[in-house]
């Protein structure tokens, strides 16, 4: 319940800063899946670290080369991979 509540929470927050579209998810949920393979599954700190990471990387992306801004968060997913490819923290699984 508590789960729905900030679900719901998240999304009345966001609607006002992005545009609500059908399919806007699967942007969402990629993004989210990238964040936690970069810190490693089931690792909240690392989800965090992951996150983290992400943002800036894309904020960088779109500062440095703008036309390919998006390749940088995945980018720097692959380089994450190569190095520990479990993710940056020990996962708890």
């Amino acid at each position: 319940m508590i789960g729905c509540f900030l679900a719901g929470l998240g999304g009345a927050l966001v609607a006002p800063i992005v545009n609500i579209t059908l399919g806007m998810d699967h942007a969402i949920i990629m993004e989210a899946f990238l964040i936690v393979i970069i810190g490693g599954l089931g690792n909240v700190w690392g989800a965090l670290l992951g996150a983290l990471i992400f943002g800036l990387t894309q904020s960088l992306g779109v500062l440095i080369w703008p036309q390919f801004g998006i390749v940088f968060p995945y980018a720097a997913v692959v380089i994450v991979l190569f190095f520990r490819p479990r993710g940056l923290l020990k996962s708890t699984w």
